[in-house]
């Protein structure tokens, strides 16, 4: 990239900030060199380091980026964690409240990937959110309400301003790691690479 051959690898730098909320950015980010050649020729090593900004409420503190993000820096990775949170919060207040306002995006956003990938031919439409949670069940509708309703507001401003209806979210949330819990091996994997314990069930 530019960034890295015109300014890292030439060492045109004391001190290097780059900030970005895009997570394929991010990944280009990740291979930028820890090291860079002096005029003279000689290596020399310089550190990197990941930080993520982390608001509540009027106030924004820079925190270590979580190792999940910094090592599987996919979307879906993240996707999936911010859905799990809203299905495992006890409670919703100023510290979380982002949770689960995001959730309707962040649950199409899943969808829009793992339904592509599990139904190429067709990606995310009712009739796979359909055949994800069962014909006859009701979250593939409630997912599909909330994602037209919430994620794109469709065109209704009451809909947008009103408060976000937090018990409507978390069913569905709960709901999709129930059903991703059926597929017990990815399930594993995902929680393994978002750094949550996997749940031992006893017989």
């Amino acid at each position: 990239s530019l960034l890295n051959a015109e300014v890292v690898e030439k060492g045109k730098f004391a001190q290097l900030f780059v900030s970005t909320h895009n997570l394929d950015f991010l990944k280009y980010l990740k291979r930028l060199k820890d090291n860079y050649l002096t005029a003279e020729g000689d290596k020399v090593k310089c550190q990197k380091a990941y930080f993520v900004v982390v608001r509540q409420d009027k106030k924004s503190t820079l925190q270590v980026m979580p190792s999940y993000l910094k090592e599987y820096v996919t979307e879906f990775n993240y996707l999936f964690h911010q859905i799990h949170k809203c299905a495992s919060l006890d409670t919703i207040d100023d510290t979380n409240y982002v949770t689960f306002y995001n959730f309707a995006n962040n649950a199409r956003k899943f969808f829009e990937i793992y339904l592509y990938y599990r139904y190429p031919d067709q990606g995310m439409t009712p009739e796979t959110l359909s055949a994800f949670f069962g014909e006859d069940s009701i979250p593939a509708v409630l997912t599909d309400r909330i994602n037209n309703e919430y994620s794109h507001l469709s065109g209704v401003f009451e809909r947008g301003a009103s408060p976000v209806e937090v018990p409507e979210m978390q069913t569905t949330a709960r709901q999709i790691i129930e059903r991703l819990k059926q597929d017990s091996d990815q399930f594993t994997s995902l929680m393994k690479s978002v750094g949550e314990a996997v749940e031992v069930e006893t017989v």
